[in-house]
């Protein structure tokens, strides 16, 4: 009874995060995507720099693996290293090469949205589902969502100029160190106060992902500057002894062979890009240090929780790590005054 209580009123928080978010941010945010071009480089970092912070709040992502092998789900330690964590790693790897191919053409707002999407999946399915072929949908989501991270990463740079380039990216990773900095230190509150446990923080993370969601489609959109027909001279002018229904037709008919060409123009110069080697390594080391960072990230719990069972006296003791979220909480902020 007083679990369910409990739910109930982190379900209720959630969804008190997302009223308030679309009261009271939808507003502002319409306002900055009908002004986008004559926004200030320091709006809009602050815009991305909300978003950074609640994609990052996820209180429940530093106790994980201890979900994964509590009563709920009732995982193996083995069934968790060699059968899930795994998944999780390489559905980035692959993603990130797709990623990696279409963040500028789809002009990154909709990369994020997706971002955001994977997440609110990966923790509803968390949260209501506990079969292993669910936990497989989870890291196969999951590995989007981390690849996915490169558009928050370069969103700013198509909308601000050169020279605010070091600026903006201390701010923005300065947010993004900032919401894991406090979803580890809440989590460790919680955790620790036993206020709720590994459980109902998924409920956490669920709204602040929600909320993240929101605020990514009414983030300013980037307009398609590069890749316009007046770049590569396609504009046609109509005849004018046509009627007007054929003028709109043709006009429709332009769009559509301009769409066209510009698509083909921008694989073409995708390709260009890729012939470089310099962006090809560059490219290789970014997935690399990605997919180790995840790596070291997911399998740190488990060695947390194998040396926290080792302590135990008991043989039938079953121990849990208690301090991941401290160790996230220290390592985020240290970082955060290095980056600032």
């Amino acid at each position: 009874m007083i679990s369910n209580t409990i739910n109930y009123f982190y379900s209720s928080i959630c969804v008190y995060v997302l009223v308030s978010l679309y009261t009271g941010f939808t507003s502002i945010a319409t306002t900055s995507y009908r002004a986008s071009s004559t926004m200030s480089w320091i709006t809009i970092s602050f815009c991305l720099g909300i978003y950074g912070v609640l994609k990052e709040f996820r209180p429940s992502e530093s106790y994980v693996v201890p979900y994964l092998l509590g009563p709920r789900m009732n995982f193996t330690e083995e069934q968790v290293n060699n059968e899930i964590l795994p998944i999780g790693i390489y559905a980035s790897m692959i993603s990130m090469i797709f990623v990696a191919l279409t963040t500028d053409w789809l002009r990154y707002k909709i990369v994020m949205v997706i971002q955001a999407l994977c997440g609110v999946g990966v923790y509803a399915l968390l949260s209501l589902c506990t079969s292993f072929t669910s936990i497989v949908v989870v890291e196969i989501l999951y590995g989007i969502f981390d690849a996915t991270e490169v558009a928050y990463s370069t969103y700013i740079y198509s909308v601000v100029n050169v020279k605010y380039y070091q600026k903006v990216t201390s701010y923005t990773r300065a947010a993004f160190l900032i919401g894991r900095f406090f979803s580890g230190f809440l989590a460790q509150i919680f955790i620790s106060t036993k206020l709720v446990d590994t459980y109902q923080l998924n409920f956490l993370t669920l709204g602040s992902l929600m909320a993240a969601t929101i605020w990514a489609l009414v983030l300013p959109s980037i307009k398609n500057n590069k890749l316009t027909s007046e770049n590569y001279n396609m504009k046609v002018t109509s005849p004018k002894t046509v009627t007007q229904n054929v003028h709109e037709h043709d006009v429709s008919m332009e769009k559509n062979i301009e769409n066209k060409h510009i698509t083909w123009k921008y694989i073409r110069s995708m390709c260009n890009e890729y012939t470089n080697m310099y962006v090809l390594k560059w490219s290789f080391w970014v997935i690399t240090s990605t997919c180790c960072f995840q790596q070291v990230t997911n399998y740190i719990q488990s060695l947390w929780e194998s040396l926290s069972c080792n302590d135990c006296p008991h043989s039938v003791c079953k121990s849990t790590s208690e301090w991941n979220g401290a160790v996230d909480a220290v390592y985020t902020i240290i970082s955060n005054f290095e980056i600032i």
